[in-house]
Parts: structure tokens; C-alpha cells; sequence
């Protein structure tokens, strides 16, 4: 005889209100139930256990021969009771009992591993949600965006307005413009007067270029490598992505589902954020393969941008002799940091890449040099008739 007692109830119509609580024990006689008012013994054999209840944290007990009676515990014990290990008829049945609630459990286990999952691989896959939620957004919306964010970097920056500029511009970009199969937006290219070695664009379709770099260019080539890498950020939507994914998960992903209401007043007034983001490794490696194919769209030899990418090369390295000058052994250590903990991809593995690329172009390819050459010669004489508006070097 088991000498364990286990909280228990009863279901019976002589108790008030069909039920009583009690004491549980399992002999040989079977599983005997005692209440203050009522007891019952059901036999082992032909005994039917089942689990309940939430989780299966309940262990019914019926049998066959005593239809006006069901007990059932919470302690489950009971499952463990030494009597019952040793019937042999019950046997079979407490191992089905044990399986099914670690089955049980093990589902109850999936599903709340399921619901921690699922913000945590939403999270990380920000990038991919933020492309979606970006096509839900309005092109007249984006333009916008973009115009607004163009006129606040115009009010601190040295434009040049010179329709002999822009028009020998228009006629550089109008080839790469006019290869894109599709494009939600008209382009918009401007020259700013300032001595670094780059160009921006803006959601929307406005392109900046430095007048450093087209001076410092040798070829119609590198310039349109260049302005062929700031159009697949904007075809590829790279800014109001940076800016959908620091909206937060649940604007973005209703925006996903169709509701890009919330998403639009969030970041209507974030056009100052667009003069200051910088793109991922991800993003700058997409914006080059991108490129590089509206280079091969437009027929413009790719290797521009490649020797484009080793003056970028050669200007980092300037740059870091000079913080290592300064700053010492501690310059050196900031200027040398393994690829994988910039922001952007190393100059070195871009380089590779393209040169990957063009090593299986065709041609023929378009000659626009003499279109760039006039371009460099109109900068270089503004340059010397307004030098009190260039940006001091």
C-alpha cells in the first residue's frame, strides 16, 4: 500500500453542488477517494487515467463500472505513486501519460519560443522589412522629401549656378539617365563648390557632385561611376530606408501590411537626418553592383569607376597619414581598423569587386570626354573669376 496521500476532488451527484474536495491515495484496492461526507474506492484494473486541464497539469481517474464517479488531482505525483508503477495494466498507460505531456509541454515551449522569436527576427531583419515598407511610400511623397532636404543644404553650400555648367552636366548625366529601364523620379544633378573628393544624392532623385571631384577626375569615365553609384542609392531607395528603420518595428511593419500612414507623419520632418546618414556595408556594395550595371546599360567603360574607387583609396590613406602624424601610435590604431568594424566596405574589397566586374565587360562603350573636358575647363575659370566663393581648402 502506497502510503502517500494526494489532494484530490470528486464529481458526484451526492455532493452539494456535484463536486467535494478530499483525500487521494492508491492501494491495492484501488484509487480510494475519502471526503467528509462520502468515499469511493475504483478499482486499478479497468482504471481510465487521462491528463487535463491547462498545460495537462491534471490527472483525471474514471473507470467503466463507476459511471456516477470521476476523481481527478492536481498533484501529479500521483503519476509516481509506487503501486501504480507496479500494475502492469496501468503501466503502459502512465508512460502514454508522460509522453503526452512532455509533448505538451514541448508545444506550449514552441509557441512561446515563437512569440520571443518573432520581434527578434523582425528586428533583424529591419533591412528587408524597411525595402518593403519603402514601396509603400508615395513617389510624389519621396520627391518631397528629398526637395526639402536639397533646399536646407543649399542654404550653407557654395552652388554653382552657371547654365553652361549645368547644361554640360545635363549632357554627361542624360547617358546614364536614359539608360535606366525605369525610374520612379526625375533626376536633378547639382555641382557644389567644396574641395572633397565626393557626391551625395537624396531620396528623390537629387544628385550633388563636388567640384573637387570633377576637377580631380581624368575621365568622363570616373565622374559617371561615380554619379552611376549616387543613382542606385536613389533607385534603390537606400535613404528612406536608413530612414524607415530608425521609425521603429511597428510603423514599419504596418507600413508592410498597407498602412503607411503612421510611417509618412513620423518621418516627414526628417530631411535634416538626410544630409547627415551614412549607408551600410550592405547598401554601398548594392549601390556598386547597381551601378555598375546602368554603366553597362549606358555603355560607359566600368574601369572608370574602378580607378575612381584607387583615387578614394589613395585620399583615405592621405587622410590617415596625416591622423597618424598628429595622434601618434593611437592614430595609427583608430586608422586601421579590420573591415568588418567600419561602417562602410573597405576601399580595398570594392576595388576587387569592380575589377571583378570589368574584367568581363564588352564593348564598344561611349566617349564623352570631350563633354567632361569642357565640363572641368567652365569649374575651372568660375573658380577663378568668383575665388572668394569657393570653400577654402
Amino acid at each position: 500500500m502506497s502510503d502517500s496521500l494526494y489532494s484530490g476532488h470528486a464529481f458526484h451527484e451526492g455532493f452539494a453542488r456535484g463536486r467535494a474536495a478530499g483525500d487521494l491515495s492508491v492501494t491495492a484496492a484501488g484509487f480510494c477517494f475519502r471526503s467528509d461526507t462520502q468515499s469511493v474506492t475504483i478499482p486499478l484494473a479497468g482504471a481510465r487515467l487521462t491528463l487535463g486541464g491547462a498545460s495537462g497539469r491534471i490527472v483525471f481517474i474514471a473507470h467503466p463500472d463507476f459511471p456516477e464517479w470521476s476523481l481527478y488531482t492536481s498533484d501529479l505525483a500521483i503519476l509516481r505513486d509506487p503501486v501504480l508503477a507496479a500494475h502492469p495494466e496501468l503501466t503502459a498507460a502512465l508512460g502514454a501519460m508522460r509522453r503526452n505531456r512532455v509533448r505538451n509541454w514541448s508545444v506550449l515551449a514552441a509557441i512561446v519560443a515563437l512569440i520571443v522569436a518573432i520581434p527578434v527576427l523582425l528586428v533583424l531583419n529591419m533591412g528587408w522589412l524597411a525595402g518593403i515598407a519603402a514601396r509603400q511610400i508615395p513617389a510624389s511623397w519621396e520627391e518631397q522629401l528629398g526637395r526639402t532636404a536639397m533646399g536646407q543644404y543649399q542654404i550653407q553650400a557654395h552652388m554653382i549656378q552657371d547654365p553652361q555648367t549645368a547644361r554640360l552636366l545635363t549632357e554627361l548625366t542624360d547617358a546614364l539617365t536614359q539608360a535606366l529601364p525605369e525610374s520612379r523620379f526625375e533626376f536633378h544633378f547639382y555641382v557644389a563648390r567644396d574641395p572633397s573628393l565626393n557626391a551625395f544624392a537624396l531620396p528623390g532623385g537629387y544628385v550633388v557632385v563636388h567640384s573637387e571631384l570633377l576637377l580631380r577626375a581624368d575621365s568622363a569615365e570616373e565622374v559617371l561611376g561615380v554619379l552611376a553609384h549616387e543613382i542606385s542609392h536613389v533607385t534603390s531607395q537606400h535613404g528612406v530606408r536608413n530612414l524607415i528603420a530608425s521609425a521603429g518595428l511597428l510603423l514599419t511593419v504596418q507600413a508592410v501590411l498597407g498602412d503607411a500612414s503612421g510611417l509618412l507623419a513620423t518621418i516627414a520632418s526628417a530631411a535634416p537626418f538626410l544630409l547627415l546618414q551614412t549607408y551600410s556595408r550592405s547598401f554601398e556594395n548594392e549601390a556598386d553592383e547597381q551601378g555598375f550595371e546602368l554603366l553597362q546599360r549606358a555603355r560607359i567603360d566600368g574601369r572608370g569607376m574602378v580607378s575612381f574607387f584607387e583615387k578614394v583609396q589613395a585620399e583615405e590613406e592621405r587622410m590617415r597619414a596625416k591622423v597618424r602624424e598628429q595622434m601618434g601610435e593611437k592614430g595609427a590604431a583608430l586608422t586601421e581598423l579590420p573591415e568588418f568594424l567600419t561602417t562602410h566596405p573597405a576601399t580595398d574589397s570594392r576595388i576587387q569587386r569592380m575589377r571583378e566586374l570589368a574584367a568581363h565587360q564588352q564593348g564598344p562603350f561611349r566617349d564623352l570626354n570631350a563633354t567632361f573636358a569642357a565640363l572641368q575647363e567652365r569649374i575651372r575659370a568660375l573658380e577663378t573669376e568668383h575665388p572668394a566663393e569657393q570653400t577654402a581648402k
